[in-house]
């Protein structure tokens, strides 16, 4: 039998190897009954010992591969099926698995919304987070959806799937991912939980997700600078590949060639992926070539690499250098400015995406599949920080 599945290459231990040879013995169709010998009889075979054989079967349980029931058996699991047809079902569990795509019959009256922050280290102390976790309290208040708070457990992603083993929700939301923790969402996976998340960081894992429209919200403040009159807008964005600057990128760029036509590319700064990491001495000489009179920074820390320019007087804003950037924190940059000038920005709309979530998951238990995507617009919060352009 011909099979599209590459089998892992062979890695150090006798664990590894065992695993290799199961894999191998399922894609050549050796357990056509669709049940596994008992781990007893798989070490006689093997010539290892029963409990090699164990740590092996968590690995191809995690995978995929097996299906391991307490007192009933070990059984080839839906990954396996997947290079094989005609093979009988595996016998029923004792509780069946719910569907992904719509909940069918609910345990309680309420319904069990877990939230997950990440990244790893599981910190609350984070603006993002907070303004998140604020949308769905408040949101919650107001709909028949308990909120439990499920740590991602250092990404120890054994750890996490017995914590969600033992809490069953009904839907899973992961609140901040990044592209690290994406074997937690396999976890989940696994083990039928229908699953969402915010952000822009697993668009491409097949995850229903609430983003904030960072291409509206780009074009919003490009075009308000375009309204004060500002011809040279440059765009500071990160030099990182992420689908919130590329976002930011487009909307910046459907709004300067909706109003001028072509886009002079010497607009562009692409700073640090750090925190407030732009390179100083760069962006001086660009400042003073380009001379743009007004940015568009796509990240708010950003904004401090401005504070050097500001300090020596060779920037004032707005009156020679006028700034919008993504935020939610007006008020946040006064005191790196030396200014307690709030700044024009292109609020994040956190609280309204953390109440998206409790919305979806309403929706959710009365049958309505969750959309792919979920774009929340971003609301362009008025300041002191744009001017017309300096006649200098």
């Amino acid at each position: 039998m011909t099979s599209s599945i590459t089998v892992p290459p062979l890695q150090s231990g006798v664990v590894n190897e065992v695993r290799r040879r199961l894999i191998e013995e399922i894609i050549n169709g050796t357990f056509q009954d669709g049940t596994l010998p008992t781990a007893t009889d798989i070490a006689q075979k093997y010539g290892v010992g029963s409990a090699t054989i164990n740590r092996a079967m968590k690995y191809l349980q995690k995978e995929g591969w097996v299906e391991r029931r307490a007192g009933i058996g070990t059984f080839l699991g839906p990954r396996a099926r997947l290079t094989e047809t005609g093979l009988p079902p595996a016998p029923a569990a004792a509780a069946t698995p719910r569907d992904t795509s719509a909940p069918s019959v609910f345990r309680k009256n309420s319904f069990n919304l877990a939230v997950t922050v990440l990244p790893l280290d599981f910190s609350l102390n984070d603006w993002h987070v907070q303004h998140l976790l604020q949308g769905i309290d408040q949101a919650a208040a107001h709909e028949n959806v308990t909120i439990e708070l499920i740590g991602p457990c250092g990404g120890d992603d054994d750890l996490f799937a017995r914590r969600l083993e033992r809490s069953r929700p009904d839907l899973l939301a992961f609140l901040k991912p990044r592209i690290q923790s994406a074997p937690l969402l396999r976890e989940a996976r696994r083990l039928k939980i229908p699953c969402l998340a915010t952000g822009t960081h697993w668009r491409d894992l097949d995850i229903p997700l609430i983003e904030e429209d960072g291409v509206q919200g780009a074009c919003d403040g490009t075009r308000a600078l375009i309204r004060a009159g500002h011809r040279r807008i440059g765009f500071l964005c990160p030099l990182a590949p992420a689908h919130l600057w590329f976002d930011r990128r487009k909307g910046y760029e459907t709004a300067m060639r909706e109003a001028f036509g072509d886009l002079d590319q010497n607009l562009f700064f692409w700073t640090g992926f750090e925190e407030g990491r732009a390179d100083l001495a760069q962006l001086d000489t660009w400042l003073k070539k380009q001379k743009p009179t007004a940015l568009l920074i796509a990240a708010g820390f950003d904004v401090a690499s401005l504070k050097t320019f500001v300090a020596s007087g060779a920037v004032r804003i707005p009156q020679t250098l006028s700034v919008v950037t993504f935020d939610n924190r007006a008020d946040f940059y006064a005191t790196i400015l030396g200014s307690p000038t709030p700044l024009d920005i292109i609020d994040l709309p956190l609280e309204k995406m953390g109440a998206e979530v409790v919305r979806l998951a309403a929706a959710f238990r009365t049958g309505t599949p969750l959309p792919p995507r979920t774009l929340v617009p971003c609301t362009l919060v008025p300041g002191n920080t744009i001017s017309p352009p300096s006649t200098r």
